[in-house]
């Protein structure tokens, strides 16, 4: 067998003898008990490059993850190159699921802690020690040494015994695997592969303390002021081979709330009642485990805010509020991978303009978030031939002021499709504001954003463009109608509702003269300005934004219908009942994360023409 299947690899449910775990397990040079060999995965101590190892539970007890950082004759602690940080997220799965999802087939709520907190703090790391020199903390994992990594039977012996709860017979084991003589070669020939017979790999797992959650590592706020037991392993449920190990997921027992609650289901765990004096001394606990982080660089300070704000608004004790992690897969999942998606195009921009924007990407608080959002919206805007040029503005509000970000101008402009996250400055709806910097220049037509944020509060997003199909048909005064139907049933819907036009053409650069479209605009999130432009709304910068593209659709179909000639018939009524409405997720945010990608491949392909 010559070619490799990197996505498969053994579990202790399946893939047994898949070959992606094999000696050497550890960054330095340690002899493999049974081959004889000598070996370690960095080989080349004078071009190895930096690197940061990152472990979760799961990786312990379904992909061998002691065998990293651990002597593969005895189990005992193997020293970790200079050049090399390992850190094990304890509490998280590899695999983190949303709470809710539907074909979940374990005995216990799944773990659904999201490690992207973590590994934005990772990247950051990783940036400041490959551009500055400035090393990251020491790695930290469960060590032998510490007493926190044992064998899985001592693990499972201490682990406390929770009404209804089971344990898993054993880890994923690793046995030295005959695959036959010619496998360094690339060759397998021996089907299926053999294990060795009294040759296997000491696999460990972390100690796990009187609540049952796992020692070492590096341990977040979940983990230092528990609302429960987080596990890297979960098990399967009856009619799914009952009691194996599930995949690379792991499992949530949280704690009762209340003593009288605990005693009568046997727990031995403290309620969160008897642990925590109130909430307040709760969540001054979380304040500290976050400051402690955030000291030694392991999580974020923005991210750290996050994590704060979010358990000082939700009573733990009220039953009516979800006992579950501070960051959750299937909550912020999106923003994650948007975030990496505008990393890839912010170094891009970084290559081709020279622009240093390095140590700002690593972002989670929701302002920041905001202001990528601005950023990306105001470049997928000018892709999309809505803007041009110099042209063109987008803005969101920043919750529970009076602020916004705002997309600005500045001596070394290059227009609206180059917009760099620098350029998106927090003002207040007049324009002003310390954070605006001297060489920064808000829009002439400002007033258009602040005197929306001022007579609308619900409105997050103001986006103000020139689409020239727009433009065409506000001149000719052509009438939006509902000519087509499931083609684009948001745009459809718009012209359903009317679109409102101003029919002024002047600059709207004060307030007064803004005053006049926003009453004519009124409620809704679309307004044609005759001669001049579109203004658009929305809760958030993605629907906006998406809200403006559909937006040019229909005023693209009406246009082009008139060139016909020809008059075009309104869809029936029958029709437009039957189209049913597809949800902000369809609508918005998958369309947004299209338009994201789609930026991202074009940023890449403008690169390569520069390279070239």
């Amino acid at each position: 067998m010559r070619f490799a299947q990197i996505g498969r690899y053994p579990r202790q449910h399946e893939e047994h003898s898949w070959p992606s775990e094999r000696y050497p397990f550890t960054f330095t040079p340690v002899p493999d008990p049974f081959s004889g060999k000598l070996d370690s995965v960095l080989k080349r101590p004078g071009t190895d490059p930096l690197v940061i190892h990152s472990h979760t539970a799961g990786e312990y007890w379904e992909r061998h993850g002691s065998m990293t950082h651990t002597d593969p004759r005895d189990g005992s602690d193997v020293e970790i190159p200079a050049n090399v940080r390992m850190y094990a997220l304890t509490g998280a799965p590899h695999a983190a699921i949303a709470a809710d999802n539907p074909r979940w087939i374990g005995q216990l709520p799944p773990n659904n802690i999201s490690p992207q907190p973590f590994l934005r703090a990772c990247f950051a790391l990783m940036d400041r020690w490959a551009t500055t020199g400035e090393a990251p903390p020491p790695s930290r994992v469960p060590r032998r040494s510490e007493k926190t990594l044992v064998s899985p039977e001592e693990a499972l012996q201490r682990f406390p015994k929770i009404p209804g709860v089971n344990l898993p017979a054993t880890p994923s084991r690793l046995p030295y695997w005959n695959y036959g003589p010619d496998f360094d070669r690339g060759i397998m020939s021996v089907f299926p592969p053999e294990a060795v017979k009294g040759k296997e790999y000491p696999v460990q797992v972390p100690q796990v303390d009187a609540d049952g959650n796992d020692m070492g590592g590096v341990r977040y706020p979940d983990m230092q002021v528990p609302l429960g037991t987080y596990l890297g392993w979960a098990l399967r449920k009856s009619g799914f081979a009952e009691g194996e190990l599930l995949s690379t997921n792991g499992c949530i027992i949280t704690f009762a709330r209340t003593k009288v609650e605990r005693e009568k289901s046997g727990d031995p765990r403290l309620s969160i009642e008897e642990r925590y004096a109130s909430h307040a001394t709760y969540v001054e606990a979380v304040k500290r485990a976050v400051d402690g982080l955030v000291k030694e660089g392991l999580m974020l300070p923005e991210d750290g805010e996050r994590l704060h704000r979010g358990r000082a608004k939700e009573e733990s004790l009220d039953p009516s509020v979800l006992l579950e992690p501070l960051v959750t897969a299937g909550r912020e999942g999106l923003t994650s991978s948007l975030e990496l998606c505008l990393l890839r195009v912010r170094k891009l921009w970084e290559h081709r303009s020279g622009v240093n924007l390095r140590g700002k990407i690593y972002m989670a608080e929701s302002t920041e978030e905001q202001r990528e959002k601005v950023a990306v919206s105001c470049r997928i805007l000018a892709m999309e031939g809505l803007v041009d040029e110099i042209l063109g503005h987008v803005s969101a509000r920043i919750a529970d002021t009076d602020e916004m970000w705002i997309r600005c101008r500045s001596p070394e402009e290059e227009g609206v499709r180059y917009t760099t996250v620098d350029a998106v400055r927090r003002v207040d709806f007049d324009g002003k504001g310390p954070h605006k910097g001297e060489q920064y220049q808000v829009p002439n037509e400002l007033p258009i954003h602040g005197e929306i944020y001022k007579k609308r509060p619900a409105v997050g997003c103001v986006i103000h463009a020139h689409p020239k199909e727009a433009l065409i048909c506000g001149i000719t005064e052509l009438e939006f109608r509902p000519i087509f139907g499931a083609f684009n049933i948001t745009a459809m819907r718009m012209a359903l509702e009317g679109i409102p036009v101003f029919p002024r053409s002047y600059l709207v650069n004060r307030p007064e003269l803004a005053a006049p479209m926003i009453e004519i605009m009124g409620e809704k999130s679309i307004c044609l300005m005759k001669g001049h432009g579109i203004t658009v709304t929305g809760k958030t910068v993605e629907e906006a934004t998406v809200r403006a593209l559909n937006f040019n659709t229909l005023a693209r179909a009406t246009l082009q219908v008139a060139q016909t000639g020809r008059k075009a018939p309104d869809i029936s009524p029958d029709d437009i009942e039957k189209l049913p409405d597809l949800g902000s997720t369809f609508n918005d945010t998958w369309v947004w994360r299209y338009y994201v990608r789609k930026l991202r491949e074009e940023d890449l392909r403008l690169s390569r023409g520069f390279d070239n």
